[in-house]
């Protein structure tokens, strides 16, 4: 979602129709102003091949406050580090390529979107 879209599903089924920001008067009385919507993210992976001290590649995105990261690979690899934060540390568990997964999510609003990248199937790309 984002901010310049103009319908609002709200939990209960009522919808804000418009422009943001929105102004909302609940049936208690009570008005809200100026509410918007969060984009949800769409986190870009990059990877780096690592030599030394071990085989292997640095996957990350970049690091926003106020977000979490959760990462999944493909059989033919093994994350060695860093999950749970916006780089990780992948090894070769298999011949074959790699499919590097993360979902990156906002802690306060739990919108969240998905990036991929994939690392070919030679030992080093060297």
């Amino acid at each position: 979602m984002t901010e310049t879209e103009t319908d609002l599903l709200l939990a209960d089924g009522a919808a804000l129709t418009g422009t943001p920001p929105w102004s909302l008067t609940w049936s208690d009385g009570v008005t809200q102003s100026g509410l918007l919507t969060s984009p949800s993210p769409a986190p870009v992976v990059t990877t780096a091949w690592v030599r030394v001290p071990t085989n292997g590649w640095t996957v990350s995105v970049p690091p926003v406050a106020g977000r979490s990261w959760t990462w999944s690979v493909s059989s033919n690899g093994t994350i060695a580090s860093g999950q749970g934060t916006n780089s990780i540390f992948v090894t070769r568990a298999a011949s074959g390529a790699i499919d590097i997964s993360v979902v990156e999510t906002v802690t306060a609003t739990g919108c969240s979107g998905t990036g991929t990248a994939r690392i070919g199937g030679v030992r080093s790309p060297y």
